[in-house]
């Protein structure tokens, strides 16, 4: 192998060329990243308000058993509607 070869570093190439394109089209890479943000906000703001409700249900459900094992049919029965 000539030296030259032996210097040159392929990694370390790529590594720059990235950075290069980075900076080249950091517009495009911000635009993408605040993107991306948003829908892993929408997707954790979905998924909190989703598991709000079954505890909610859940909790309603509940509330309603107990009325129906001590025998308070008509509430348990407002509370299951």
């Amino acid at each position: 192998m000539k030296k030259e070869e032996i210097r040159q570093d392929p990694i370390r190439e790529k590594i720059i060329q990235s950075l290069s394109y980075l900076d080249e089209n950091r517009s495009v890479f911000i635009n993408a990243l605040v993107g991306l943000v948003v829908v892993i906000g929408g997707l954790s703001y979905f998924n909190s308000v989703k598991s709000k409700s079954i505890s909610d249900a859940s909790a309603i459900g509940g509330i309603a058993q107990n009325l129906y094992n001590l025998n308070q049919s008509n509430e348990a029965l407002n509370d299951m509607q």
